[in-house]
């Protein structure tokens, strides 16, 4: 059973042709800029069955209590509430990044990939949330019933990649193609290339698209990377807007290299697409919440906090889950 929902949740196929005008779209599926192994059921299963799985606790306490967080702020404050959710506020603006709060990442409630540490604010102690954006449809980083807690309370827009919003009309969702962009409220927004697959079942593998965002203000310049293997878009993206005040790069659910290289950074590919960006300050996301792939719970931050000591890299971090931190 574990099993199958894991193909559930990382395996997909099939489409239409819709967007025939687009270089990464081709046959119904979308594409990425630079074509790697396709991995089916065989490599699936051989991961699953031949991995070398560590261990993760069932259960970890907050360790930073976080005693809550203004209503709303001009200067930046960035809290991390767990694997890709952040709660960013500037500008009077309050965005969250691929809100979940669910205690699973699956198709369904009973059984899945279950959070080991809870989000460091729960959602209804959140502050009115303006806009919200989801990388990608995987269930790790688009829950339905926190989009849909959010849509109701707040009225928030929401912000994803094309046909993303099919999951549920209901949400209102804005879908965006790579490099489009909106703005609101004087905060642009674009949609951004990232190495990456998307899927929520067993006949939809990249139907809908993935990617990261940057949000550009008067007061702050962000870089969401969403979830992502490193390639060249990371230089491409500093071509095209330069350096930002910050860059948010996912860091964890990288074992067994030869399945996840493609679609997932380890710690040194991290550091790398930091160097690549130069951003003032990188945040280290995707770690620690839910037990996706191999290595331990920690390895990650370990790894990382080993990286920018050896190479002298002060600007990169790894928030506690709950740690909120002004710029």
């Amino acid at each position: 059973m574990k099993v199958l929902l894991l193909v559930l949740i990382l395996v997909s196929c099939s489409g239409s042709n819709k967007y025939t005008d687009l270089s990464y779209y081709k046959n119904g599926k979308f594409l990425n800029y630079q074509k790697g192994p396709d991995r089916g059921f065989g490599d699936f299963f051989k991961w699953q069955f031949n991995g070398k799985k560590q261990k993760w606790p069932e259960r970890v306490d907050l360790t930073t209590l976080n005693i809550g967080v203004p209503d709303s702020s001009i200067k930046p404050i960035i809290t991390f509430i767990g694997h890709s959710t952040f709660l960013i506020q500037v500008n009077g603006l309050n965005i969250l990044t691929d809100p979940v709060f669910s205690e699973r990442v699956s198709p369904v409630s009973w059984a899945g990939p279950k959070r080991v540490i809870k989000a460091a604010i729960v959602k209804e102690k959140m502050p009115k949330i303006d806009f919200i954006i989801v990388s990608h449809n995987h269930y790790d980083h688009l829950d339905i019933d926190s989009l849909r807690f959010f849509k109701k309370r707040d009225n928030s827009k929401i912000y994803a990649g094309l046909e993303v919003g099919d999951v549920d009309s209901d949400l209102e969702i804005e879908e965006m193609g790579w490099w489009e962009q909106r703005n609101f409220n004087g905060t642009e927004i674009v949609f951004t290339p990232c190495q990456h697959f998307s899927g929520r079942g067993l006949f939809d593998r990249n139907e809908t698209l993935w990617g990261g965002f940057y949000l550009k203000s008067q007061l702050f310049k962000v870089y969401f990377a969403g979830d992502t293997g490193y390639s060249s878009h990371f230089k491409k993206f500093k071509e095209r807007f330069g350096e930002v005040d910050l860059a948010i790069l996912p860091i964890g659910a990288y074992e067994p290299r030869w399945f996840m290289k493609y679609v997932h950074m380890n710690p040194e590919e991290a550091i790398k697409a930091h160097q690549d960006l130069n951003p003032k300050l990188s945040l280290g996301m995707h770690w620690g919440t839910f037990q996706l792939t191999d290595e331990s719970r920690l390895e990650p931050v370990q790894k990382i906090n080993k990286l920018t000591q050896e190479l002298d890299i002060k600007n990169f971090q790894v928030l506690e889950f709950g740690e909120s931190l002004s710029l």
